[in-house]
């Protein structure tokens, strides 16, 4: 097990993300829990989800 977290979002180079550079997917490592209260990375998590949802609402 490892001591960090490397989270995925699919048709996640669609997010605002100025750091981002996949084509598709984009990741973030949170390496600690201090991390998650970063405004940018907080963004990042939340768009994210609301992406995933319109996502699912259109299934």
């Amino acid at each position: 097990m490892g001591d960090r977290l490397k989270r995925g979002s699919y048709k996640g180079a669609e997010l605002p993300d100025p750091q981002g550079t996949g084509k598709i997917s984009r990741y973030i490592e949170i390496k600690n829990e201090a991390m998650i209260s970063n405004p940018v990375i907080r963004t990042l998590l939340t768009a994210g989800l609301d992406a995933c949802k319109k996502r699912v609402q259109k299934i």
